[in-house]
């Protein structure tokens, strides 16, 4: 099953634009079990690594743990009243849903407490009615925040990475993802950045082809990344919010 299965294609082969996909946090309410999975695995593909790494940093959990939390997080959240606090008007989604998640670990965390102490395990909720999950004044929380937001944005180029890698093979393009891999993934640790010459002579291609193919491939990986970021905000309005600070560096 893959949440490519609702795709709704833009256009042919040569198409610069990737499917467009709906919106998983819409899809999630869906009546069908079908598209609640396929909006599942959607949130699961952008949310499981910053929600790993923020059970690390926050929860100091083991790494067992921290992929338990994450793996029990991530089953609930199928079912069709998971999202029932939401509310787009009150903030972001990747905000309430790092609230969830933190809901979650601490219930887990309070329930095997009990069960030491010979209680019973009560069934979690997700209703963050007394949790304020608007975006806030600076706190104390805000660096932890700041480092899911950044966790989230690698996990969202990381797959951006992969339909690029994919598209360029789909339309013999290899050598654009080439030349976009050993220029704008170059490694500083690794030495200096090639130069487009450098480049060309290595993958014997004139100099002009391998700027048409870093602007190709860029302008490509651009529209994966917004597809991506499509599938995983509410509405219009935080699509145009999260799209502003990830691919137009302003602050969000």
């Amino acid at each position: 099953m893959s949440a490519r299965d609702h795709d709704t294609e833009l256009g042919g082969r040569g198409r610069a634009f990737p499917p467009t996909r709906a919106s998983a946090v819409r899809e999630l309410r869906a009546d069908a079990p079908d598209r609640r999975r396929a909006a599942q695995e959607a949130l699961v593909r952008a949310y499981w690594k910053p929600c790993f790494a923020h059970a690390r940093a926050k929860w100091s959990a083991s790494n067992e743990d921290a992929k338990e939390f994450v793996q029990g997080f991530f089953t609930r959240l199928l079912t069709p009243d998971a999202l029932a606090g939401f509310d787009p008007a009150r903030g972001r989604f990747r905000t309430f849903l790092r609230a969830a998640f933190d809901h979650h670990v601490q219930h887990e965390r309070e329930a095997a407490a009990r069960d030491k102490r010979g209680g019973g395990r009560a069934a979690a909720s997700f209703d963050l009615a007394a949790h304020d999950v608007a975006d806030r004044a600076p706190t104390p929380e805000e660096e932890l925040d700041a480092r899911f937001r950044r966790e989230w944005a690698r996990r969202l180029f990381e797959l951006a990475i992969e339909g690029l890698e994919a598209r360029c093979a789909e339309l013999d393009k290899r050598a654009a993802f080439e030349v976009f891999t050993r220029y704008d993934l170059h490694d500083a640790e690794r030495g200096p950045r090639p130069s487009y010459a450098q480049i060309g002579a290595e993958l014997a291609l004139p100099e002009t082809q391998v700027t048409n193919h870093l602007h190709w491939a860029r302008k490509e990986l651009r529209a994966l990344v917004y597809a991506e970021l499509r599938a995983i905000t509410a509405d219009e309005h935080e699509l145009a919010e999260e799209a502003r600070w990830l691919l137009g560096g302003a602050d969000a």
